[in-house]
């Protein structure tokens, strides 16, 4: 296994383009999220995001992501 790294911008109905890179080459990524919630405070809260994933210019996969902070 080797490292990766990945930045993308989530804006909900916006197509955002990135770049997946690791270390056998660099992949383009498209994101097309149709949710983005962000609940944050001081004291924790949450981000959930729903998306669909593109790898160069096909569909691969819809998602959910759901990241909960709390503060310990």
């Amino acid at each position: 296994m080797g490292a990766a790294a990945q930045k993308i911008t989530f804006q909900e109905g916006i197509l955002n383009e990135g770049f997946y890179v690791t270390p056998y080459g660099t992949m383009d990524i498209t994101v097309l999220p149709s949710k983005v919630e962000v609940d944050l405070t001081e004291m924790g809260g949450s981000i959930n995001l729903e998306y669909e994933l593109q790898l160069g210019q096909g569909k691969v996969s819809d998602n959910q992501l759901l990241i909960t902070i709390e503060d310990l």
